[in-house]
C-alpha cells in the first residue's frame, strides 16, 4: 500500500483544489477539473486506516467541497434548486459535471445518482467519528483550519449559524464540527429519500435532472448498498458523540 502513495498523491491538483479522478490526457471523456465522484467512493473503499486520503484529509475534502460547488452551488442540477424551494433539505450530487450518461444512452444530460448522494454523506458521517475519535486520542478538541478544507468547513458550517471567523488557521471544535457534519449528512439522504418514497423506496441508479423521478437501471444493488453503509457510518459517528 505505501508504494501507492506516491502514484495517487500525483493527482492531488494543488491549483484548482481537486483530487484527479484521472490523470491527463486519458480515453473517455475529458472531465471538468477531473473532478469525479469516484474520489469519495474510493475514500470509502479503499481507505485503510493509515491517515493518507481519509475522510478528514484536507485534500480530500477540498475535492468534496469542489464537488458540492460545482453540482449543487453553481445550479448545474435544476432538481436541486426546486427541492431548496419546497424546504428539502440536503443536495444531490452526480457521478462528475460534464456526465452525458442519462440511464439509457451516452449523447444525453446527467443526473443526480443516488448511489453518488448516499456515499458523500457516508464519507461526512465517517468524518465526523474520525475527528472526534483523534481529539480523544490526543486529548485536544480543536482542530485548525487549512488552506485546503477552508471551503468544506465554511459551506458545513455558516449554514448552520456559525457566525465566527472560519478560515485557515482558526480553531474548531472538533465536536461541534462532527454535530454539523452529521446534521449535512443527514439532509443528503433526506432529500435522496424524498424522490424515491413515491416509488414505496425502491431505488435506480438516477434521478432525472429536472423532475427529480428515478430512471436508469432499475433497483441496483449498489444504491441500496449506499444507504446500508451510510447508516451504519451514521450510528458509529452518533456513538461517538456520547
Amino acid at each position: 500500500a505505501k508504494a501507492m502513495e506516491g502514484p495517487i498523491s500525483a493527482h492531488w491538483d494543488a491549483a484548482n483544489g481537486v483530487i484527479k479522478a484521472s490523470m491527463t490526457p486519458h480515453g473517455g471523456p475529458q472531465k471538468y477539473l477531473e473532478l469525479d465522484s469516484a474520489v469519495h467512493l474510493g475514500v470509502l473503499y479503499g481507505y485503510n486506516d493509515d491517515n493518507f486520503y481519509g475522510p478528514t484529509s484536507d485534500q480530500v475534502l477540498s475535492t468534496v467541497a469542489k464537488l458540492k460547488e460545482v453540482m449543487y452551488t453553481d445550479g448545474m442540477y435544476p432538481i436541486n434548486a426546486k427541492d431548496d424551494v419546497k424546504g428539502v433539505p440536503g443536495m444531490l450530487i452526480g457521478r462528475y459535471p460534464n456526465d452525458t450518461y442519462d440511464g439509457y444512452e451516452t449523447g444525453s444530460v446527467g443526473n443526480p445518482w443516488i448511489l453518488c448522494t448516499q456515499s458523500l454523506a457516508e464519507l461526512q458521517y465517517r468524518a465526523a467519528a474520525k475527528l472526534v475519535k483523534d481529539a480523544e486520542a490526543t486529548g485536544d478538541l480543536h482542530f485548525n483550519m487549512t488552506k485546503d478544507n477552508e471551503q468544506f468547513y465554511q459551506g458545513i458550517l455558516y449554514p448552520r449559524g456559525y457566525n465566527g471567523l472560519l478560515r485557515a488557521g482558526e480553531a474548531l471544535h472538533a465536536g461541534a464540527v462532527a454535530l454539523a457534519l452529521i446534521e449535512d449528512a443527514d439532509g443528503m439522504l433526506e432529500r435522496a429519500k424524498s424522490h424515491i418514497k413515491g416509488n414505496n423506496f425502491h431505488m435506480s441508479e438516477q434521478l432525472n435532472i429536472d423532475t427529480g423521478y428515478e430512471q436508469g437501471a432499475n433497483d441496483l444493488t449498489w444504491s441500496y448498498g449506499t444507504l446500508f453503509g451510510a447508516l451504519a457510518a451514521r450510528k458509529t459517528a452518533i456513538a461517538s458523540l456520547a
